[in-house]
């Protein structure tokens, strides 16, 4: 989220904000920024899959319950 404001709302993260970035952007602290959250989202997607193929493999619906952690 980039944002002028000194301050956030509270709810922020539970939108789904992973981070925040102060003006004026300085473009190696962007790019840091975005190479962590694409790491970051890489690593959730491996492990919904993992929990997908875990789930199957015990033969358990457990597709909601991905739903609700990630």
């Amino acid at each position: 989220m980039v944002t002028a404001e000194l301050e956030f709302p509270a709810d922020s993260f539970e939108l789904g904000v992973i981070g925040f970035i102060n003006k004026p952007i300085r473009k190696i602290e962007l790019l840091a920024r975005v190479c962590s959250a694409l790491r970051l989202r890489n690593e959730v997607m491996t492990c919904k899959r993992e929990l997908i193929e875990l789930s199957l493999t015990l033969n358990v619906d457990s597709t909601h319950k991905c739903n609700r952690l990630f």
